[in-house]
């Protein structure tokens, strides 16, 4: 954003990127510069192929401010992250993690499990669903929050699909 005239930017990373992109907040906060160059709107993470005690650990260095927009979309039937977990010597991943514990971290959750209706396969529900692709666009041109009672197409979205938003 620095080289452009952005006042604002929204921040989306799916499986691998998404450490990548939080170890990139961390250099910017360790730098003392998150934030400074535009505001972050919503920083969505989906299906993070994160261990979930390092995510915890990157998380405890950012501040209050940045954890709020922090969006995780995820997928408890999730087969990419399944594999992933058994390569890491069964170390559960952070888009196929149990949502009340990953809800307590303070962070929104969109839980898609009960998507089943995907073209994408289950480690892309967030692309392959027409009612996903709406929520996230929804989700996204709102004014930091998923919350049904602020955006009515977030409303009727999730009255009519099995998307569920814990948290926040």
């Amino acid at each position: 954003m620095a080289g452009t005239r952005a006042e604002s930017a929204d921040v989306f990373a799916h499986s691998m990127g998404t450490l990548l992109t939080m170890e990139g907040l961390l250099d910017l906060q360790q730098a003392g510069t998150l934030g400074r160059r535009g505001e972050i709107n919503h920083i969505m993470l989906a299906s993070p192929d994160i261990d979930l005690d390092l995510f915890r650990t990157q998380l405890a260095q950012l501040p209050p401010r940045i954890r709020k927009k922090i969006y995780l979309l995820v997928s408890a039937d999730d087969k990419a992250l399944r594999v992933s977990s058994v390569i890491a010597g069964g170390v559960p991943r952070v888009g196929a993690a149990n949502t009340t514990e990953l809800e307590k971290l303070g962070l929104t959750v969109i839980d898609l499990s009960e998507i089943d209706d995907s073209s994408s396969g289950s480690h892309s529900k967030f692309a392959g669903s027409p009612e996903v692709v709406q929520l996230i666009g929804a989700g996204l041109n709102s004014v930091g929050s998923f919350d049904a009672a602020d955006t009515p197409t977030i409303g009727q979205l999730l009255v009519s699909t099995p998307i569920r938003i814990l948290g926040n």
